[in-house]
């Protein structure tokens, strides 16, 4: 039976840098779970929260423990791991995606922790940003945005030239992946037919809403945390090979963006078959990652 952790995201899953008086670790987990409790999409009650703690720090002359708390809905865990071994696998843990979107990173830019890094993974239905200061996490936050919207925004347009054809989901998604992010003043049309500049304003639609929440969440961070802005945004995924998406990103924030690519220090035949994988399930595949760390919700069979 292959072993496995399985790395969970989205509403019933929750993650926050947060400060908590001194107590002891038996003590921890259920009053940060308490402390948390206005935040959760779920009750309380259903809450399984796991903490770490990343040292001492001080507020206004009181020492305080400086943690990282992750908590989820018992029945979304329960039924994430009875899927899992339903197909075969024996899990180990669990764990947040956004940890492991760094740990993917962190294997292929060993130099690059410095500063102040935000994270994302463009899936198909949200989008993963997590903010890391000098390697530790400051916020995570799951968008409801993901490179499906971009595909769905398209389907039913017709072709131009009075043809009868009119765009399939099928479709969408071929047109999406063969020409990427369409400039807004796109000329001309598709070998089909579908006119390019339509089919860049039903996509820049989404892009426009994508962006407003990546800086949204940035100007939260700067504001609200009181510390220096993001440096860097670094992409991940799928959704980072969306041709021309790191320049669309990059105009719109004013930041420099990287196109993260943790394949890159692994051997051909194992980068070869890991070169289509998620930033997150790479987090965990990455040869030479300690999983123990970040091995939260651990499971007790």
């Amino acid at each position: 039976q292959a072993e496995a952790m399985l790395a969970v995201a989205g509403s019933e899953v929750m993650i926050r840098r947060m400060m908590v008086p001194q107590m002891s670790a038996a003590e921890l987990a259920e009053a940060v779970k308490w402390q948390l409790k206005d935040e959760l999409p779920f009750a309380v009650q259903d809450a399984v929260v796991d903490v770490q703690v990343i040292g001492p720090v001080w507020d206004k002359d009181v020492k305080k423990l400086d943690v990282v708390a992750a908590a989820a809905s018992r029945e979304f865990l329960q039924r994430q791991i009875e899927l899992a071994e339903q197909a075969g696998f024996k899990i180990l843990g669990v764990v947040p995606a956004h940890l492991a979107l760094w740990r993917a990173l962190a294997s292929a830019s060993p130099d690059k922790h410095a500063g102040t890094v935000a994270v994302m993974e463009l899936g198909a239905t949200q989008t993963h940003v997590a903010i890391f200061q000098d390697g530790h996490l400051r916020v995570a936050r799951d968008l409801p945005i993901g490179s499906g919207h971009l595909t769905q925004a398209m389907v039913g347009i017709a072709a131009s030239g009075g043809g009868q054809a009119t765009m399939d989901l099928a479709k969408a998604e071929q047109i999406k992946c063969q020409y990427g992010i369409l400039a807004e003043d796109a000329a001309g049309s598709t070998e089909d037919g579908f006119p390019l500049a339509q089919l860049s304003a039903l996509m820049r639609s989404i892009l426009d809403s994508l962006l407003t929440e990546l800086a949204r969440l940035f100007d939260f961070y700067k504001v609200h945390l009181h510390e220096g802005g993001v440096g860097r945004l670094v992409m991940c995924g799928g959704g980072a090979r969306l041709k021309h998406l790191p320049e669309f990103l990059q105009e719109g924030l004013g930041l420099p963006i990287e196109v993260c690519d943790p394949v890159a220090q692994l051997p051909a035949s194992t980068g070869s078959a890991l070169a289509q994988e998620e930033g997150s399930r790479l987090g965990f595949q990455m040869s030479g990652v300690d999983l123990n760390p970040v091995a939260w919700f651990i499971v007790k069979n």
